[in-house]
This record gives C-alpha cells, sequence and structure tokens, in this order.
C-alpha cells in the first residue's frame, strides 16, 4: 500500500498575451492570490457531481505566497458497512452524507524574481482530488484577471533533476495515443493498414 502514495509536483504561471508574466512582485500578485484562496477554502468544498469534497488546513505561511499544510479530501455519496477484517464484525454503518477523509501533504513556494511558482501535492491511489482544487484555483483566478491565464504543467524527475536517473526499471508500458476506443475499430484500422491493401 505504500506504493500508492507519492507526491506530484506543478510549476505555477500566468500568461498574457502567449508571454509569461511576473507572479511574485508583478501586478497580477499571484503569490498573495494564493494566500488569499487558501484561507477562503479552510471550510469544506463539495462538489456532488463527482461526490468529492476538500479544504485546506494551512500549518505554516510567510506572507509572501509560501505555504504549506494539508489538503482535506473526501468522498461521499454512497452507503458502505465497516467490519472488522477478522471477525467480519459490524463497527460501523456508513451514511451517503459520511464523507471519508484523508488529510494528504501540499506546499507552494515561489522564488524570488522568477516569473514561475511551485506546488507539490501529496497523492494516494485515487483518493486524491488534485484536479478538483487546480481547476477551482484556475477558474478564481481567471474570473478576477480574464486576460490572463493560470496554467499547472505537471513537471516530472527529468525536468529538474537526474534522481531517477540510476534507478532500475520495474515497469514498462506502451501507450498508443489516440486509440479508437471500440475493439471493431482497431481491426479495421489495422486491416486497412496491410501491405495488399495498401498496394491496391
Amino acid at each position: 500500500m505504500a506504493s500508492a502514495i507519492g507526491i506530484r509536483v506543478y510549476e505555477i504561471s500566468v500568461s498574457k498575451g502567449g508571454a509569461k508574466q511576473p507572479i511574485n512582485r508583478g501586478s497580477l500578485q499571484v503569490a498573495k492570490f494564493v494566500s488569499k484562496f487558501i484561507s477562503k477554502h479552510r471550510t469544506s468544498v463539495q462538489n456532488s457531481e463527482m461526490e468529492r469534497s476538500w479544504y485546506f488546513e494551512l500549518c505554516e505561511e510567510d506572507g509572501e505566497g509560501n505555504c504549506r499544510g494539508y489538503v482535506h479530501y473526501g468522498t461521499f455519496g454512497f452507503e458502505s458497512n465497516f467490519v472488522d477484517a477478522k471477525t467480519k464484525t459490524q463497527n460501523y454503518r456508513r451514511k451517503k452524507t459520511d464523507v471519508e477523509e484523508i488529510p494528504l501533504f501540499f506546499e507552494f513556494w515561489f522564488p524570488e524574481d522568477e516569473n514561475f511558482g511551485y506546488v507539490a501535492f501529496q497523492s494516494f491511489q485515487g483518493r486524491s482530488c488534485i484536479n478538483l482544487v487546480m481547476a477551482d484555483m484556475k477558474a478564481a483566478f481567471e474570473r478576477q484577471s480574464p486576460e490572463v491565464k493560470f496554467l499547472f504543467r505537471k513537471l516530472v524527475p527529468g525536468d529538474s533533476s537526474n534522481t531517477f536517473k540510476n534507478a532500475p526499471v520495474k515497469q514498462f508500458r506502451l501507450i498508443k495515443r489516440n486509440a479508437p476506443g471500440d475493439l471493431a475499430d482497431r481491426y479495421l484500422i489495422t486491416l486497412s493498414r496491410t501491405p495488399s491493401n495498401l498496394n491496391s
């Protein structure tokens, strides 16, 4: 189960007319926006369509947008039984309105004199709501500054260091982009590309 816990790091930037803008010292005040956004979302935000909820627990901040704490992610909307794994005795009957809440670490930081910032979110299998948090933050910023785009760019280890350069490969997966969802379409595309069909 420990392998299901990870960390996702994103670069934060803002763009106006296709050009990056200063985000910590400039007129857009992105670092201050982040601080206000976190303060405003210290109580539960519920997404009824996805049956997810989240809110920030702020542990530390420096007044310049750099801060850390926990995002409490939750799921709700279904019933279930909590039973003892050994005895099978029911300990609790979960109601639809109960929220299964998991606290996951977050940290925002903004390097001085740069036109970008960073945010790290801890992840835990499919139970985190990182995309919901980022979508709400992006929408809130662009409502107050409609001419500016608020951007998150996911960073992979190779973007910033060679941390995993010499690590052993444990899994290799081939991914075909834009593959047809219907199995029949896959066969038809394969047949249409055979040499006999290409030469005819």
